[in-house]
């Protein structure tokens, strides 16, 4: 890995241990405002609606090469192994490296063999960005959850 990718490395790290630290001690809603990944309300986002819709399924949300760095360093940082890397620590860190286009994190609830799932991902213009993927539609199978109060 090239010098200049340090870093960002470093910077993703210490944004992860402070995600990490704030999970610990201050309540999902407040803490996600903090990162710039305020928490979506109930209400999807119908498929067939908004700018994911109306582009090409070639299309794909368009990130700058800052925006692309960042996610891939978020994705490094996060598969080491010791780290934890669950899918919502994964939206955190995808989010607030998105933060300039009002990502929102979904957090969703599924019920697969009498056994409740939970899963989280980022909203950004319209488009579902889930395991450092970009999507064009939510997850399937999950339902999402209103916004808790913080």
């Amino acid at each position: 890995m090239p010098l200049s990718r340090w870093p960002g490395l470093v910077r993703t790290a210490v944004l992860v241990v402070a995600i990490e630290l704030g999970l610990r001690t201050v309540r999902l809603p407040r803490m996600a405002r903090w990162f710039g990944v305020p928490l979506a309300d109930a209400t999807a986002v119908p498929p067939s609606s908004g700018p994911a819709a109306e582009t090409a399924d070639t299309d794909v949300l368009d990130l700058s090469p800052r925006e692309r760095a960042r996610v891939q360093d978020a994705r490094r940082i996060l598969s080491v192994p010791g780290v934890d890397g669950t899918c919502l620590r994964q939206a955190l860190v995808v989010g607030h490296a998105l933060r300039r286009r009002s990502p929102r994190l979904v957090l969703g609830v599924a019920k697969r063999d009498g056994t409740v799932a939970a899963h989280a991902w980022v909203e950004v213009q319209g488009w579902t960005v889930d395991d450092f993927h970009v999507l064009s539609r939510p997850p399937a199978g999950f339902e999402r959850l209103p916004a808790p109060v913080s």
